[in-house]
């Protein structure tokens, strides 16, 4: 047998290793037929098959050799469908690491990394969708979120019931100060994210983060669904003061041009311009003061 007790079993055999180290790029094989008699040489043969087409073998683990999807490792506590969550043959100390360090699972891995078929198939064996987990104690839809990945945040909350309808403005913070994807912010406000809700550092809004952050396109879409240009924030902050501040000039030139105040003074008396200058942003200065 190859995999005797999932639970306590490490992995040693050379075809066991083979399919750990092919395990990586986020892709089922949907068809696997596996002999019990023929097993050690079918898996060599998967295993450098799967290197070479970048196909992993999480229904192999699953189907054939009844392996857990959150146990059964090896020496360095790595279990195969952690090593199947990820895609390019990451670095063995950065897996270690969000494994051991970060106690992160297939799923939370696979939805980091938007492995949506992965995510599908876990879910449908019964991957726990809500866990807590990770560095930051947050939900593998906070991952997907974070990480831009608008397909995966779509199949969480509509194939696994992910809990998230009492937040969905705290996740639009989150996929702002993530990678900013579009398809998921738009997706969060279709699903009730409130625009005008606050966060609770500086009681910014949604825009606000967007303007700091630089992304022009969400700041683009926040107006266009009404937000006020020149609103503030706790500190009386506007979208056009934070964006100088932070010399994310596409934003401060759309602003302007879409009528933002140039002369507001936030709690300090400080204008956009004034606040560029302070900041070192010389061409946000130029532009300002042009």
């Amino acid at each position: 047998m190859l995999v005797r007790d999932p639970d306590t079993q490490l992995v040693k055999s050379k075809s066991e290793m083979l399919v750990l180290e092919s395990c990586c790029s986020g892709k089922i094989i949907d068809k696997l037929l596996v002999q019990q008699r023929n097993l050690q040489q079918d898996l060599e043969l998967l295993a450098g098959r799967s290197a070479r087409d970048q196909r992993c073998l999480v229904k192999l683990w699953l189907d054939h050799l009844g392996c857990k999807h959150v146990h059964g490792h090896n020496e360095k506590g790595e279990t195969p469908l952690f090593l199947a969550a990820w895609r390019d043959r990451p670095n063995k100390a950065e897996i270690r690491k969000k494994l051991i360090t970060w106690n992160s699972t297939p799923l939370w891995v696979a939805c980091e990394y938007g492995h949506l078929e992965v995510v599908e198939y876990l879910i449908d064996r019964g991957a726990e969708v809500d866990a807590v987990e990770g560095k930051y104690d947050r939900t593998a839809l906070f991952s997907a979120i974070w990480c831009g990945h608008s397909k995966v945040v779509m199949c969480l909350i509509e194939k696994g019931g992910a809990t998230w309808i009492k937040t969905p403005t705290k996740f639009m913070f989150d996929a702002i100060y993530g990678k900013g994807n579009m398809e998921v912010i738009q997706y969060l406000v279709k699903h009730g994210a409130d625009l005008n809700d606050t966060d609770g550092d500086d009681g910014g809004t949604p825009i606000h983060k967007a303007a700091w952050e630089g992304n022009v396109e969400a700041v683009k879409y926040f107006i266009h669904c009404g937000c006020p240009i020149n609103g503030t924030n706790s500190r009386k902050e506007t979208p056009l003061n934070l964006a100088a501040c932070n010399g994310k000039l596409p934003v401060v030139v759309y602003l302007v041009e879409q009528g933002a105040d140039l002369h507001v003074i936030d709690a300090h008396n400080r204008t956009p311009c004034d606040r560029a200058r302070k900041s070192g942003h010389g061409q946000v200065v130029e532009y300002l003061a042009g």
